[in-house]
């Protein structure tokens, strides 16, 4: 006979912190021998409650060894978000002897939230060193639950400088919905030309308020500038200069020619 033996012989719960709606989410129970002594022929029968749904009802496992831990994976699925309940029916042999016992198994249940950048717009398209640029990206919620009080948090590298808050707030983006956010750059004179990924950080609540995190990145293009336009057209403008004034010059020599062979043969 066991001395202080606990309430629950078996313990059983699902092996994941928060269940994701509107998905089959594929994941386990723990099934746990809380006793100090070997329990026989175990039977768990599961039944669900409200829109919860599971593919496993009945869970037979020969023996469970003292305090022994087994998982048993499972297919759920909720479209419900809160907590959701499974009620299961313990039959065991103990000492040879049938024992029952009744428990529920409670869990989360949220909307999953899957943020994509669908889209970017950059003005200019190529950012020019000692000067400032843009990045207007547009996002969509894939997921099947809402990103309350969203905000984007942008990690420009050291040449390239927020201009105002590296924090944008898009607010509440809805499942299926989508928004967008802009950040203004300033390029530093140090900058080196090149292609540049700046990091982007989600923070946003879920709808049973728990504070979550995800990430991306905006990819920001920086060139030498445009001096090298100016110069090559001030090159060609030049030239051209030079070009017109040799023609002019040849013209008036000719001219002169001309005038001399004609007061030549009047004097004759």
């Amino acid at each position: 006979m066991q001395i202080n033996s606990p309430a629950i012989p078996i313990l059983i719960q699902f092996n994941s912190s928060t269940l994701l709606t509107g998905q089959v989410e594929c994941t386990t129970i723990a099934i746990q021998n809380t006793l100090n002594q070997p329990l026989y022929n175990v039977t768990i029968s599961l039944v669900t409650q409200g829109t919860l749904y599971i593919n496993t009802t009945t869970i037979t496992l020969p023996s469970l060894q003292p305090l022994q831990r087994l998982y048993v994976p499972v297919g759920v699925y909720t479209q419900s978000a809160g907590i959701v309940s499974v009620s299961a029916s313990i039959s065991y042999y103990q000492a040879g002897q049938l024992k029952q016992a009744q428990e529920v198994i409670n869990d989360l249940a949220a909307g999953s939230v899957n943020i994509i950048i669908t889209g970017v717009s950059t003005v200019p398209s190529v950012a020019v060193r000692g000067s400032i640029g843009s990045v207007t990206a547009t996002i969509y919620n894939f997921g099947t639950g809402p990103a309350n009080g969203l905000t984007v948090t942008v990690f420009p590298p050291k040449d390239i400088v927020v201009i105002g808050q590296n924090t944008y707030y898009v607010g509440n983006l809805g499942s299926d919905t989508s928004s967008t956010f802009t950040f203004a750059f300033r390029i530093l004179n140090s900058t080196k030309p090149g292609s540049y990924v700046i990091p982007l950080e989600y923070t946003y609540t879920n709808d049973i308020g728990q504070v979550l995190h995800s990430h991306s990145n905006i990819t920001l293009e920086v060139s030498n500038g445009s001096s090298g336009f100016f110069t090559s057209s001030f090159r060609s403008s030049n030239n051209s200069h030079i070009s017109l004034i040799g023609i002019l010059g040849i013209i008036i020599v000719i001219s002169i020619v001309i005038v001399l062979v004609i007061v030549f043969l009047r004097r004759r």
